[in-house]
């Protein structure tokens, strides 16, 4: 899309780390009142990720990835045969990232990305953040883990009309975002 590689240029130029996180949606291959779970596929999933699960309305996480098809997770969960799986993405070392690209797996649609904020936040204040797609992956949902707002709202949303997203710490402990619509 028109500006994308100076959104791409200009966000990988900070100081801090840009990280890439990989957008996974599949499918439950069979209901299950389980802690294992067959999915359409596993690509892209590992242990430690958490997924949520669309008609349940259930979020797990991952504690093994058997095969290509199978998982095993840390908890129960009661699915649905062709339930929406949905990597969900969180990041957790806000404060040494400058920027976030969201990577898809082909078939991803309603990306949601959580930022886990530290305990001081006075280390962030001050601080933006960039995050935007290398491929299309939108929606993406972005929220504050733990409900914080953003502009007064519960997330801000990144679509196929906006290039990327500026998220701002302000000096108050409040969080303000641009969305950035690329040049046509």
């Amino acid at each position: 899309m028109p500006g994308e590689d100076f959104i791409q240029s200009q966000t990988c130029a900070t100081p801090q780390t840009c990280v890439t996180h990989l957008a996974v949606v599949t499918t439950v291959n069979g209901a299950a009142n389980s802690a294992s779970q067959t999915l359409a596929s596993t690509t892209g999933l590992q242990p430690g990720d958490r997924i949520y699960f669309a008609t349940t309305g259930a979020e797990r996480t991952i504690l093994t990835v058997d095969s290509g098809t199978t998982i095993t997770l840390t908890a129960t969960i009661n699915t649905t045969n062709g339930e929406t799986v949905r990597k969900r993405i969180y990041v957790d070392d806000i404060e040494n990232i400058g920027s976030i690209r969201i990577k898809s797996d082909a078939t991803s649609t309603s990306t949601e990305l959580f930022l886990v904020l530290p305990s001081d936040l006075t280390i962030l204040y001050g601080r933006t953040w960039f995050i935007y797609a290398d491929e299309a992956v939108e929606p993406i949902i972005v929220a504050i883990d733990g409900g914080t707002s953003i502009n007064a709202q519960s997330n801000v949303t990144l679509t196929t009309t906006f290039g990327a997203i500026a998220i701002q710490a302000t000096t108050f402990g409040g969080w303000i975002a641009w969305v950035l619509t690329p040049a046509t």
